[in-house]
């Protein structure tokens, strides 16, 4: 029968006082227990702002002091940070996030995944006492006991087997199609819309990890690219960028997985020299990936691997166009460090980048000067012989103005403020800048340096053209000359 307003009215303050007893008894037995109780309303009164996303709760244990979070990123430093527990079992922190994506959580013998979301809050409630009984609370609530009741991020389709070209885009079909009922599914109207996307992808790029892979491993004579099309298959908006994707290993997996498959013909090749190989494979990646994420993260990948399996200058092109090409600092600075790592530092390999303060404080990096020579004087200013070339080398900037050579002078003093200190009393011609530690300095250590004064010379790529080049009162112009510097 229907219920008058006021017998619903009624009801209602029956079931708040029924649960405020039940939380009264709660509070009680945790008490009895030795555990604090925390109310929940004090774990939602914190406001994130559109880049960070706050995380806080209360772990009911005192077996361990603090919570993990981490994020897988490829090629860069991965995030992590972590939520120390109070004495009182409280936590609390905000964390720098710029898209939505899926986290790892470690606390103890604890390890899942959580979803966060940039100006949202997430509340825990961990009580490890029940069997590692972990409880979610605030904006990201729903999404978060979704994924940790579920494990949908644990569900794919599998394809039967693949023998023809039928098979494969009949079970490509299925695969896309099974991804839209697959969240239609599982998901809420309540869901983030961020969260229903990533789900997903998840979803289908698992799903498309174990296609991928049946066609390899049946070695079916197909062009993969002429089946997958990642510009129509991808779970986005229109205009958003690809970082969250890329918080899913399923997703990174696949479009590596995929990428050397559509290579096999190449890496088989044994006509091929090895150099051939690599620049022929990073020669398709435009051609296959649109998104300039998957472009940097697959073109790093291939360099990265030359790099491992050539180690030497020959590879030099694939390393300069990778340069020229790839903006990501994160990404750069793993080939670079790759590089220098597996090439020592001799005629014909790429300077190790150095990078350090000028006399005037800027910022000075030796990658600006690519494009001209660099005649590089390394010096310190406890060396004697150093400020003995210093007239010289003075003569020497003088007759090169307006030509095709910098100069650069590296101090590798180990105190920055003596260093600066000496210019007071000695005037030191050209550009100058230091990279400090003395013999532990990096331009000592990177370019295998035994002395200084030492004078080194760079052709306009950014290759050593000698680590021995003459000093500025020991023919050092006659030497450029020969270099139509």
């Amino acid at each position: 029968m229907e219920l008058s307003i006021d017998d619903l009215n009624l009801k209602i303050n029956t079931l708040e006082q029924d649960l405020n007893e039940l939380k009264a008894k709660r509070k009680a037995v945790m008490k009895a227990q030795g555990i604090e109780y925390i109310e929940e309303e004090e774990i939602l009164s914190s406001t994130a702002s559109d880049s960070t996303v706050i995380i806080k709760g209360i772990a009911k244990t005192r077996l361990k002091s603090k919570i993990r979070i981490t994020l897988d990123r490829p090629y860069r430093s991965d995030f992590a940070s972590s939520l120390h527990i109070g004495k009182d079992g409280k936590f609390e922190k905000e964390l720098p996030i710029k898209e939505p994506a899926i986290y790892n959580l470690k606390f103890g013998e604890l390890k899942t995944q959580i979803y966060l979301e940039p100006g949202k809050m997430l509340g825990l409630l961990i009580d490890t006492v029940a069997q590692q009984d972990l409880s979610f609370i605030g904006d990201l609530s729903l999404e978060n006991n979704h994924m940790f009741s579920t494990a949908a991020f644990d569900k794919k389709l599998e394809c039967p087997e693949l023998k023809n070209a039928d098979e494969i885009n009949q079970c490509l079909n299925t695969i896309l199609n099974s991804a839209q009922s697959f969240v239609e599914q599982n998901s809420s109207e309540d869901f983030s819309a961020s969260y229903a996307q990533l789900i997903q992808n998840n979803y289908l790029f698992s799903s498309l990890l174990q296609f991928v892979r049946k066609i390899d491993t049946q070695d079916i004579e197909t062009d993969i690219e002429q089946h997958i099309d990642l510009s129509k298959i991808k779970i986005q908006k229109p205009g958003t960028s690809n970082v969250s994707l890329f918080s899913l290993y399923a997703y990174r997996k696949f479009i590596f997985e995929f990428f050397e498959l559509t290579c096999k013909s190449i890496t088989k090749d044994s006509t091929q020299r090895e150099y051939d190989r690599y620049a022929n494979k990073y020669d398709k990646i435009e051609a296959l990936f649109q998104d300039a994420l998957d472009q940097d993260f697959i073109k790093t990948d291939v360099v990265f691997e030359s790099i491992s399996k050539i180690k030497n200058a020959e590879l030099n092109p694939l390393v300069l166009t990778l340069r020229d090409e790839v903006q990501n600092k994160h990404y750069l600075n793993t080939i670079n460090d790759h590089y220098k790592k597996n090439i020592l530092a001799n005629v014909g390999t790429l300077a190790p980048p150095i990078a350090g303060p000028s006399y005037a404080g800027d910022r000075i990096e030796l990658k600006d000067y690519e494009g001209k020579y660099v005649y590089i004087f390394v010096w310190a200013t406890w060396c004697g012989p150093c400020k003995m070339e210093i007239p010289f080398y003075q003569k020497l900037i003088d007759d090169y103005s307006g030509k095709n050579v910098e100069f650069l002078g590296i101090s590798v003093d180990k105190d920055e403020s003596k260093w600066l200190e000496s210019f007071l009393f000695q005037k030191y011609p050209g550009t100058q800048m230091l990279v400090k530690g003395d013999w532990n300095s990096p331009m000592i250590k990177d370019f295998n340096l035994k002395s200084v004064p030492q004078f080194i010379l760079l052709n306009p790529k950014g290759e050593i053209v000698t680590l021995n080049a003459p000093r500025p009162s020991k023919g050092a112009e006659s030497f450029l000359n020969a270099f139509g510097a």
